[in-house]
């Protein structure tokens, strides 16, 4: 069975992904996605089949990241990379092989990222993020950029709010890493916690 936790908290971003209908799972996808639609239900597994993802910057970051939503049935995911594959990326970018090294980075993942899971459609696009109009990301529920310039991150962070599509940026340089996420411009969630008898108390619905 597939299964994975999705390290950026995408059960409760898909949940509300901009979707205008949820694809219904085939018999296939239930029985391969059996143990998450246990954790989580068929509704969020439904959104999640039905949701576009951009990831930009294929590093050994974005490797990560594409491996956890593919592997958990994302709809479909695109992945951009203007930039070649060096040795540099084989000491932790798993989907780019050896022999693909002096070739576009999304291009040289492509293949390895697709046998993940068939069930998924990955395309890539081997242009630069920086120069793609507005409208070139409305195609899409959520757009995560990787190791880009910090003006890169503000202007497309600015198009995806606008647009009321979620945004993440991020990056690891070795120990260290770090993540913005916006949401948009509203966003609630619900924490709940056990108490000391076991049962479950949930707290008040917060807005960011």
């Amino acid at each position: 069975q597939l299964a994975c936790p999705l390290d950026l908290g995408c059960h409760s971003v898909f949940s509300r992904a901009r979707t205008t209908s949820m694809a219904e799972l085939s018999e296939k996808e239930a029985k391969i996605y059996d143990r998450q639609i246990r954790l989580w239900g068929v509704d969020a597994q439904k959104r999640m089949s039905s949701s576009r993802v951009l990831i930009s910057g294929m590093k050994a970051f974005s490797a990560e990241i594409c491996k956890n939503i593919v592997l958990a049935g994302i709809g479909s995911v695109t992945i951009m990379d203007h930039e070649v594959a060096t040795s540099a990326d084989l000491s932790g970018q798993f989907l780019i092989p050896h022999e693909c090294l002096g070739k576009n980075r999304a291009e040289a993942s492509l293949e390895r990222l697709q046998a993940l899971n068939p069930l998924v459609k990955v395309t890539c696009d081997p242009s630069d993020v920086s120069t793609k109009d507005p409208s070139f990301f409305d195609a899409f529920d959520l757009v995560c950029i990787v190791g880009a310039a910090q003006q890169v991150q503000v202007r497309v962070n600015d198009i995806c709010r606008e647009k009321g599509i979620m945004f993440m940026c991020g990056d690891s340089f070795g120990m260290m890493a770090y993540l913005f996420v916006d949401l948009g411009k509203e966003f609630k969630f619900t924490e709940t916690k056990k108490g000391e008898d076991g049962n479950e108390y949930q707290k008040e619905t917060r807005e960011l």
